[in-house]
Order: structure tokens, then sequence, then C-alpha cells
């Protein structure tokens, strides 16, 4: 097994920091970028401040259960990650299009706020994906009204009409 475990940016801002012990500085400047580190090394830097909020708000992610399990994010006994979701793009997809709203509902539960934020910022970018019944259920559970959010972004990125 390797030692290695890669680590994916989640979110459409950079994110970094420092590894202990040294001067090196870990940085994803962008979304989808991926970095490699020695496991023992990434073990040691989830305790620095800041670091397991990342990844316990799926700011930062990896597939790596070994890793997950040595630093408590996922049980002993999980085969698959069950308390981190990896939301990515399908998956956002699919949570505002073809999910049925009873399985949204609970997908939306497992959501870190960080990612909540990530999903109304696909929604705004893909308005027509998105189906009406699960308005009330991103009302709710991202104490935000999101057709308002929909109307004022139109609004502002309409040209505008004075002649």
């Amino acid at each position: 097994m390797s030692n290695k475990v890669v680590v994916e940016n989640m979110i459409g801002s950079p994110v970094g920091f420092k590894m202990p012990g040294s001067a090196i500085v870990k940085m994803w400047e962008k979304k989808g970028q991926k970095l490699s580190f020695n496991r023992d090394e990434l073990i040691e830097a989830y305790y620095i401040p800041g670091v397991e909020y990342f990844f316990t708000h799926g700011i930062l992610y990896t597939d790596d259960m070994e890793f997950k399990k040595a630093v408590g994010l996922e049980p002993e006994d999980a085969e698959e990650p069950v308390n981190v979701v990896k939301l990515d793009e399908n998956l956002k997809r699919r949570m505002i299009g073809p999910m049925p709203v009873a399985e949204f509902t609970e997908e939306l539960k497992k959501l870190s706020y960080d990612q909540r934020q990530e999903l109304i910022g696909y929604i705004v970018d893909h308005p027509d994906e998105l189906k009406f019944e699960k308005v009330d259920v991103i009302n709710k559970a991202c104490s935000t009204n999101i057709l308002k959010v929909l109307e004022i972004h139109k609004a502002e990125n309409e040209p505008d009409k004075e002649e």
C-alpha cells in the first residue's frame, strides 16, 4: 500500500497551510487542484489549527480511508466515506436536478456550511438545472432565499436597459 495521500481542493478559492516543522507551504491555487503528501506528514499537519477544518468541512478532500481513519474523519470499520461528502460537479448536478427530493434532503444534511455555500454558488451558475420542488428544502437547509439570490444575480448580470 502506498504511503502517498492525494488531497484535492474542492472549493473555488485558494487554500493552503504551512507544513509542521518546516518552511514548506502547501498551496492549492484553484478548485480541483491535487497535491500529494506523505501520509505521516499529512497526519501531523492535520492537527495544525485550521487544517482539520479544511477536511471536516469538505474544503480539502482525500479518498484515502487509511488517513481518514487515522485522524478520526471516518469510523474504523468504514469501507466507504460516511462522514465527509465529496461534493464534486457531478453530485451538485445530480442533487439540484434528478435526485429525488427525499434523498436530496438527506444529502443536504450531510453537507457542511461551506459545502452548502458551494452548492448555492453552483445553483447561481446553473439556475436552469434547479428543480423547483427543491427550493423550499434549500431555503430551510441553507437559511437563504434561493429564488431571491437568483433574481439578484440575474439583475446584476443583465446589461442596462437604458437608452
